[in-house]
């Protein structure tokens, strides 16, 4: 009989358990900080998000430099998700700073104790002006409208309105992504401000995610500005100099009216932005995987099964999520299967949005594994490669390797099964109406023939009259029902119909630009509205409300995204004409 344990053994025990708790939920930490403004003026302030990831806080963040600031803490929040054991803890510091003295500053870096390691965020440059002065670059001027001196956008020496645009990094990386912001200031009432995107040179927004607004108060020469700020989320293209124009911005002013009809009245004024140089960078040829497939930005990899015992020919589901901060167009992520295991693969999901001015992009990939033969087999980690654009260098992150234990018998491979099946059932199908058909004579199918010609002359007698009513009539009917809802529905349907051609011609000759136009004609057919301006993030909720079954919903908005991909590079157009007109031979039987 065993004696209990004696203390320095349960220590022992203890000081293990600690070990493997660590090793099973350690991960690199990591620190970020962003600004909702990088540009002030003395006496305003702003706020700065400092995020934590990975790891346990043992010091809270602080900034390594904050001169010409007043720094004061705002609130903490944080979140955990668990992960094949692993356990993963985000938490965001939030401090309010007030600009003191103006200048270019450097705020940061953000400095935090994590598992014992001291880590480091990258600085922030905080551009902040004069009081009493009006952003640098900008420029206000009164329309065609107006040119009173009292109704000008600067009135006695005071800016009445400004538009401030800068970017969180002006030397980007090609495929990393960045925020546009534009602050919009208004020192008078307005009634209505309009913004006019501007040319983004070689960049361009990121699909399917609108910009962010918010609005707070700062104050100039004691003078109190609204300030509306715009935020755009884009991505750079190609490599090389480049230039953001000027954002027009065009308010109306509230006049007083002279009489009652004249309610309505305003004067309308435009101003303009300043533009701004970029410089993007190539991405090194040093170090690229060869599986990069064009991601940037910084990403995790989790990898989890729903059942690792079954039985062969049975199926289980294997869940991989790939999150982080940058732009996710068509990620490829590495899986290798044993011949064994059959692979079903499903649309992938992807959620985007913006997150303390960065973009986060959250994609779920679910694969139906199929075993055909029992025994143990080993799923090996699956890998995804990306270039991180802070330390300029390409990572790849992996998962975990997986063990199915498959029981029962081989079966045969479920596809030559299906297809078998569906011969089979053809084959009955011709059967059975072979047997229909024989069942009638030669003589009932082609019925009776014979047709006297005086019979015939008469009856063309009789019914030529009727004819000639007829056609008029239905010329008529048609005139008068085209302007109707139905016959508006019956010209869409024929619409759809002919692009529906267009595009299986344009499969043929594997013309992608065809293709695209035909099919984009098609869903403006079906959906009476543009299908020009459909993006791959309204598109499933667009369908869904036109009756699109939900499958076909899922792939038109993957194969925007495939267009997407396709036109702003690094996606394949090999098999995308196939695909597009694939979509609408289903579409035709199943969306009704």
């Amino acid at each position: 009989m065993r004696g209990p344990l004696s203390s320095t053994a349960i220590a022992s025990l203890c000081a293990v358990l600690v070990v493997l708790c660590a090793a099973g939920t350690a991960r690199a930490a990591s620190l970020s900080m962003t600004a909702n403004s990088t540009s002030l003026s003395v006496g305003s302030s702003t706020q700065i998000h400092i995020e934590v990831q990975g790891g346990r806080i043992d010091t809270a963040p602080r900034l390594v430099q904050s001169d010409g600031f007043d720094v004061e803490m705002a609130g903490r929040s944080s979140s955990f998700t668990m992960s094949q054991g692993r356990v993963s803890q985000q938490t965001t510091y939030t401090f309010s700073i007030l600009a003191r003295s103006p200048g270019t500053h450097t705020l940061g870096p953000a400095e935090a104790v994590v598992d014992g390691k001291r880590v480091l965020s990258q600085p922030l440059q905080i551009e902040v002006r004069e009081a009493g002065t009006r952003p640098g670059g900008g420029s206000a001027s009164g329309s065609a409208d107006s040119t009173d001196s009292a109704d000008s956008a600067v009135s006695g020496g005071d800016v009445r309105w400004f538009a401030q645009a800068v970017v969180t990094d002006d030397r980007p990386f090609v495929g990393e992504s960045i925020a546009y912001s534009l602050d919009i200031g208004n020192a008078v009432p307005v009634r209505g401000t309009s913004w006019d995107r501007p040319d983004w040179g070689t960049l361009t927004p990121a699909p399917g995610v609108e910009p962010e607004q918010s609005e707070q108060l700062d104050i100039i020469d004691g003078r109190r500005y609204e300030v509306t700020t715009l935020l755009m989320p884009l991505f750079a293209l190609e490599a090389g100099a480049t230039t953001i124009q000027p954002s027009v911005l065009e308010v109306t002013v509230p006049q007083r009216s002279r009489s009652l009809f004249d309610l309505g009245a305003g004067r309308k004024f435009q101003f303009a932005s300043n533009a701004l140089e970029l410089t993007v960078r190539p991405l090194p040829e040093l170090g690229k995987p060869d599986d990069f497939s064009g991601a940037v930005g910084r990403f995790q990899l989790s990898g989890s099964i729903d059942r690792n015992r079954l039985n062969a020919g049975e199926t289980a589901t294997l869940v991989l999520k790939l999150n982080g901060r940058g732009a996710l167009h068509k990620p490829k992520i590495n899986l290798e299967l044993p011949d064994s295991v059959r692979r079903y693969s499903e649309q992938p999901q992807r959620n985007t949005k913006l997150v303390s001015r960065a973009l986060r992009t959250d994609v779920t990939f679910r694969e139906a594994l199929v075993p055909l033969q029992p025994g143990t087999i080993t799923i090996p980690p699956v890998s995804f490669s990306y270039f991180d654009p802070s330390e300029e260098v390409y990572r790849t992150v992996r998962t975990k390797p997986i063990t199915l234990h498959v029981g029962g018998t081989a079966v045969v491979d479920p596809a030559v099964v299906a297809r078998s099946s569906q011969l089979g059932r053809a084959k009955e199908q011709v059967e059975i109406l072979n047997d229909l058909v024989s069942l009638h004579s030669e003589e009932d199918v082609r019925g009776d023939q014979r047709l006297t010609i005086s019979s015939a002359a008469i009856l063309l007698a009789l019914l030529l009259p009727l004819f000639g009513f007829s056609s008029v009539a239905t010329v008529m009917t048609r005139r008068r029902r085209s302007g109707t809802s139905a016959g508006q529905a019956r010209a869409r349907a024929k619409a759809a119909r002919e692009a529906h051609k267009v595009l299986q011609r344009a499969e043929k000759n594997d013309d992608l630009e065809a293709a695209e136009s035909a099919w984009r004609c098609y869903l403006t057919a079906r959906l009476n509205r543009s299908g020009d301006a459909l993006s791959p993030g309204d598109a499933q909720a667009v369908l869904d409300e036109a009756d699109c079954p939900g499958e076909l919903a899922e792939q038109a908005a993957g194969l925007l995204e495939s267009l997407e991909s396709v036109r702003y590079g690094g996606g394949s157009a090999s098999s995308l004409p196939a695909d597009l007109a694939r979509w609408s031979r289903v579409a035709e039987k199943e969306w009704k």
